[in-house]
């Protein structure tokens, strides 16, 4: 676990709680027996979060080291 640069908010696997909404959502989504389209724009922006969520973790690894 580390904290969100942007927020402070505690950061789980790189997602922040508060910054990547959409990531839980689509989570959420592809995990349902029927999912729910999603939007070109939201999944770039599910992308978006992925990057940022490894940035995030590179981030803290070499905070502890």
């Amino acid at each position: 676990m580390g904290y969100c640069p942007d927020c402070g908010g505690r950061a789980y696997n790189g997602h922040c709680v508060n910054c990547h909404e959409e990531t839980y959502i689509y989570e959420q989504n592809v995990s349902n027996e029927d999912p729910v389209p999603m939007s070109e724009e939201f999944l770039h922006k599910v992308k978006q979060q992925e990057k940022q969520a490894k940035e995030i973790l590179k981030n803290n690894k070499s905070d502890v080291i």
